[in-house]
């Protein structure tokens, strides 16, 4: 027959590769660039964060299937680290081609650093069962003959650059940083350490994946927040504000996953314990649940506290205060959600972040011109288009131009303006500005201080 066209070889030779890199071969590497990728998507902060541990988690396991040619499993972490990162960006190229992020290099932090009890207090019902499941680890790890206890490389590494920053931080007075490190240090030394082979003809590491997994998860997780006592990336605020946002939700989620893991991991080891060890445990076992269910009383506190002591009307919509508190605003809200187009644009007064600003756009749907000019900036990246169009909308109220007014509303293709408190306020209308309003739309809603002009 004829000869193998070099499609088909080319198809072979990466079918081959695939699952050389991967046992489920070119399908599976793609969907986890699907999955890995739309983090990024969704929070662009994640997708870093994960690939890395999911690269870290793939070179260990290679480094297991091939542990005397460490050239082969490094040039396979690195050509699956590269693929993975190629599909994450290029299965989602669209988004990160419009991508505009605020961040703009690091920014280092000053003496301002977070108080242990303010970190245990976050985390503190995750680390209690962390830190007795890596009690448990180490005391399998020091119960190892001598020539067993042996770290590789990249775990002393680890302990000499943990350890080192950790000292240093002790000496500085930087409790949490040092607690951080030193649980890090830890975990990064028990994961490499329990990677390695136990002995021949025996288990292949000495700790089971999903322990390792955990324990690089659990040290991932104290990272990111060590990171945020030294470092941030730097945006529109110029603090580590956003940084410890973004880093603690990503730590209390893998902290959370560790801590799960390992409250079976102790438990698991109840019957080969000694009576001492035991007791140890019970111990553990009885703090572990006090913080718990300590940390549960903010969900029962918060639920009383964001329902106002269900003292009042319960109700689902969300709209209710705004009846209640301003009658007025709320009939234009209604009259929005009967009468509005689809494609409608309103315009109302910008103003400042949490705010009653942009009330009746966020309560009725109907998009406007600009909501919080804060916002925006944090989401663009920079002020250009909130700027260009501030003066604009005060434009709209305040001049006396009519023909100015016009190609403004037809520039943005404004079909509904709305003057309320906030807008006379803001803008200081006066009787003429609304007289200038009413030649050149009509009054399709009006109560009180609130008027809603239709074009």
């Amino acid at each position: 027959g004829d000869p193998p066209s070099w499609l088909g070889r080319v198809r072979r030779w990466t079918r081959r590769q695939a699952r050389h890199l991967w046992p489920g071969g070119a399908a599976d590497i793609v969907l986890w660039g699907v999955l890995l990728g739309a983090l990024g998507f969704l929070n662009t902060w994640d997708m870093p964060i994960y690939v890395g541990l999911f690269v870290v988690a793939y070179a260990l396991r290679r480094w297991v299937a091939q542990p005397s040619a460490p050239r082969a499993w490094l040039a396979d972490t690195v050509i699956m680290g590269g693929l993975l990162g190629a599909l994450c960006i290029g299965l989602y190229l669209p988004f990160f081609i419009s991508l505009r992020s605020q961040a703009s290099g690091l920014g280092w932090v000053g003496e301002i650093k977070t108080r242990p009890h303010q970190y245990l207090l976050m985390f503190g019902a995750l680390l209690v069962p962390v830190v007795g499941w890596l009690g448990v680890q180490a005391g399998c790890y020091l119960r190892q003959p001598w020539e067993a206890r042996h770290l590789p490389l990249g775990a002393e590494i680890a302990v000499v650059l943990c350890g080192g920053l950790m000292v240093a931080s002790l000496v500085r007075g930087w409790w949490t940083a040092a607690l951080a490190l030193a649980i890090a240090m830890v975990s990064v030394a028990l994961a490499l350490w329990g990677a390695r082979p136990a002995a021949e003809d025996a288990r292949p590491t000495r700790l089971d994946a999903g322990s390792i997994l955990a324990l690089l998860m659990v040290a991932t997780g104290v990272l990111l927040t060590a990171f945020t006592e030294f470092a941030f990336l730097r945006d529109t605020f110029g603090t580590r504000m956003n940084t410890v946002f973004k880093f603690y939700y990503q730590a209390w989620v893998l902290l959370a996953i560790g801590a799960a893991f390992g409250i079976h991991g102790v438990m698991a080891t109840w019957r080969e314990a000694t009576p001492a060890g035991r007791s140890v445990r019970i111990a553990w076992a009885s703090v572990t649940v006090l913080v718990v269910v300590a940390g549960f009383s903010y969900t029962v506190a918060a639920s009383a506290s964001k329902a106002n002591g269900f003292r009042g009307t319960p109700t689902l919509d969300g709209t209710r205060h705004v009846a209640e508190a301003q009658p007025d605003v709320y009939g234009a809200i209604q009259w929005l959600r009967r009468n509005a187009g689809t494609d409608a644009v309103l315009l109302e007064a910008t103003g400042g972040s949490y705010s009653e600003y942009n009330w009746v756009s966020a309560h009725s749907g109907v998009p406007t011109l600009l909501g919080w000019g804060g916002h925006e900036l944090q989401w663009r990246g920079n002020y250009d288009e909130p700027g260009r169009r501030e003066p604009d909308i005060a434009a709209i109220y305040q001049s006396s131009d009519l023909a100015r007014k016009a190609a403004l509303l037809d520039t943005y293709g404004i079909d509904y303006v709305y003057v309320g408190p906030l807008e006379r306020a803001a803008y200081r209308l006066t009787a003429v500005q609304i007289d200038a309003l009413d030649r050149l739309m009509t009054r399709a809603y009006e109560s009180g201080d609130v008027i809603l002009y239709a074009r």
